[in-house]
């Protein structure tokens, strides 16, 4: 997902000036308009963070195998199996089996959903012929391949899975759990109210760079 985007074809020729010019200067730009994004990335990063969530679990029972469903509010701070395997993936990417329990110990703590989703949040700046930009971006890298998808289900606000008794069921015997956020399009709503903040900062950074491309140029034609 994206959240704050700043592009267009001024920072591009911006970006391609200084690329020829002054390498170096267009590496110290990059780093101004990645500052001017972070508090974007801490907003949506604290918006997560403060989210909490209930637990919707629906079963069939009796002759008619008729649904009920029990909501248990939460804060969604208990660790189940998605936590174990966010906690095995963080983990696996030890290089070393050094200190390997307090690592263990560390990588229980940053395992929660919440925390997982916040650290694969970054800011990143791309460029093209056409166009340049900057970006504030989660894309569920930090979460293992088969959770990624849940960083765009928890700003939807809910999304369900089945809790197997026992596998050997027919699915319409299966109960389903569904996990609910108490803010849906947090990361969206998050995003607007950033973006007037964020623009006016990448604007401001524009016109600076601008400037010094101009002068770089009179400088190169006197």
């Amino acid at each position: 997902m994206t959240a704050v985007q700043v592009d267009g074809p001024d920072l591009a020729a911006v970006a391609r000036a200084l690329k020829g010019a002054s390498p170096e200067a267009l590496k110290i730009m990059r780093q101004h308009l990645r500052s001017a994004a972070k508090p974007a990335l801490a907003a949506e990063r604290a918006a997560v963070q403060e989210l909490t969530m209930s637990t919707a679990v629906t079963q069939r029972s009796g002759v008619l195998r008729r649904k009920t469903t029990t909501v248990t509010e939460g804060t969604g701070t208990s660790r189940g199996s998605g936590a174990s395997q966010r906690e095995a993936a963080i983990l696996a990417k030890r290089k070393s089996v050094v200190g390997y329990a307090k690592a263990k110990k560390a990588a229980a703590k940053r395992s929660g959903l919440r925390s997982s989703i916040a650290r694969g949040m970054r800011i990143t700046y791309t460029d093209s012929a056409k166009s340049a930009g900057v970006k504030v971006r989660t894309s569920g890298t930090s979460l293992p391949a088969d959770q990624r998808g849940l960083a765009k289900a928890m700003n939807k606000g809910r999304w369900r899975h089945p809790v197997f008794n026992g596998r050997s069921e027919p699915r319409a015997q299966w109960s389903w759990v569904e996990q609910r956020v108490n803010r849906p399009q947090w990361w969206d709503d998050t995003a607007a109210a950033q973006y007037p903040q964020v623009s006016a900062e990448m604007a401001k950074a524009l016109d600076e760079w601008a400037t010094l491309v101009a002068a770089m140029t009179q400088r190169a034609a006197g």
